[in-house]
């Protein structure tokens, strides 16, 4: 987002992206995959029968189980997103922190 120009949406993305790490219950030393917009680590899955999805389809589902899953391309992608940050916009404070 900052290298097309949108400097307000990429220090928004950053400031939803703290509270995900910190709101993580399934493992918190693991990133997940996906998050909720309320930076909320779970998102169990539930099916509503009673409602038609696109064309009909059915059965129409809330939440993702793919949270649960472990993918390792979200670590590069979380420090690119840091980096940018860093060298084009807002600095991103090493609150929390520590070299293991």
């Amino acid at each position: 987002m900052i290298r097309l120009s949108y400097a307000d949406e990429a220090k928004a993305f950053n400031h939803w992206v703290g509270p995900c790490m910190a709101n993580s219950q399934f493992n918190p030393e693991k990133l997940q995959v996906v998050y909720r917009l309320d930076s909320g680590s779970e998102l169990p899955e539930a099916e509503f029968p009673h409602l038609a999805g696109y064309g009909g389809a059915r059965p129409v589902r809330i939440g993702n189980q793919t949270y649960r899953q472990l993918q390792l391309d979200i670590y590069g992608e979380l420090m690119n997103a840091i980096y940018l940050a860093n060298k084009y916009g807002d600095a991103i404070p090493n609150q929390g922190c520590s070299m293991r």
